[in-house]
């Protein structure tokens, strides 16, 4: 899991989506853990991942959303 150094925008720019608010309207909520919501999104290289919140992802090279 990667640690919350970079911002929001940051985050989404760096999974291939122009700003956060795309990030964010292509994710699903998933749970809220410790105080955390976090979600899954497809980004637009065909990758599945994690992201929470509080600005921590874990990825992986999932191509479904099980796999994640």
């Amino acid at each position: 899991m990667e640690q919350a150094s970079e911002s929001f925008e940051e985050l989404a720019h760096r999974h291939g989506f122009d700003s956060f608010a795309t990030l964010r309207a292509a994710s699903r909520a998933l749970v809220e853990q410790d105080g955390a919501r976090w979600y899954i999104a497809h980004d637009p290289n065909g990758r599945w991942f994690v992201w929470n919140d509080q600005g921590r992802v874990l990825t992986g090279d999932s191509h479904t959303s099980e796999e994640t």
